[in-house]
């Protein structure tokens, strides 16, 4: 009689990795393109720079870089993982979806598929991952990527300014030790005009006639965005929280996706977490969306700041409007 493998009891972080566009954009470029005074952007967003993918790099290539630093990192062969899973909502085409590609360039046949949910995609991909890893008990790679540089207008201000082009990856495995420790996720759909892509869908197609504003992201408020994204991320903690029966003075590092300075650093006073432990690591790299929370990840660790035996909360908030949070152990 052949019996079923036993469930692994939690899925544990084996590996990470991350990488960034080619090309550099300062605060002094735009500023002057803008007519701002010089410190101005920082002042407002916390970011010093943003990296931009170069005309030779397309989403697969970012995803593949941080892939195979995070494979190298864990161990683990790309033959012995189970499913590959990509978030991003900028993929090297409409169709094919990227991530199989992705894992053809990387050696693997496994089963393997984009996750669209912008800024929370790694937040979602992470709960799918940990299900799939649990369900499977195979590792799972997972990847936050985006080239926003494409979809930004760049003589829009607001967006301008925020957005960059990164990848993240971690790999995801069977352990007996806790890993996550609990998740949850939340949308709000009739807010999701707030940020948005008009054109290139179903709702309108691609033709002669489009606006040029219709080609490009658009955030008609980004007073409401601000927010919206605290209240989403702040009940999603708070839920987290209570599930895994942990309190905000055992977090050991806040790592909410990384959109402006402003945005997480509210989060953490609204949580009581001490600024020291609130992460603000992407300054001189942008906005990524769905890359951030991997690449802070991947940083934090290669730095020393994350440590195992630590707990993590994450929180994430973006376009759909999707939110998600989960603690974990590193």
């Amino acid at each position: 009689m052949t019996m079923k493998p036993e469930s692994p009891k939690a899925t544990g972080w084996l590996g990470w990795g991350h990488a960034f566009g080619e090309l550099t954009l300062s605060n002094d470029e735009l500023e002057q393109r803008f007519e701002l005074s010089p410190g101005w952007i920082e002042q407002r967003t916390g970011f010093r720079a943003r990296r931009y993918a170069s005309n030779q790099q397309a989403v697969s290539d970012l995803a593949i870089d941080a892939a195979k630093l995070a494979l190298h990192r864990s161990g683990v062969s790309i033959r012995d993982i189970g499913f590959v899973l990509l978030a991003t909502s900028t993929p090297d085409h409409l169709l094919p979806g990227t991530a199989p590609m992705v894992a053809a360039r990387l050696g693997s046949s496994a089963p393997a598929f984009d996750l669209m949910a912008a800024c929370s995609g790694f937040a979602y991909g992470w709960m799918t991952a940990d299900h799939l890893v649990k369900g499977s008990g195979q590792p799972v790679l997972l990847i936050g990527a985006n080239v926003l540089s494409r979809r930004v207008n760049p003589q829009n201000l607001q967006t301008a300014i925020l957005f960059g082009d990164a990848a993240g990856a971690v790999v995801l495995g069977p352990t007996s030790a806790v890993g996550i420790v609990a998740a949850i996720g939340h949308s709000a759909g009739e807010h999701a005009t707030q940020l948005i892509i008009p054109a290139g869908g179903s709702r309108q197609p691609w033709h002669p006639d489009i606006l040029a504003a219709d080609r490009f992201m658009q955030m008609p408020s980004g007073q409401f965005v601000f927010k919206l994204a605290i209240q989403a991320m702040l009940a999603d903690c708070d839920a987290v929280l209570k599930q895994a029966e942990v309190t905000s003075s055992e977090i050991d590092w806040l790592i909410a996706h990384q959109a402006s300075y402003r945005i997480v650093a509210e989060l953490g006073k609204r949580l009581e977490i001490p600024a020291e432990r609130v992460a603000w690591w992407l300054a001189d790299y942008g906005n990524s969306s769905a890359a951030t929370i991997p690449v802070a990840l991947s940083l934090g660790r290669e730095q020393g700041l994350i440590r195992p035996g630590q707990t993590i909360l994450l929180a994430a908030a973006g376009a759909g409007f999707c939110s998600a949070a989960s603690v974990l152990r590193a």
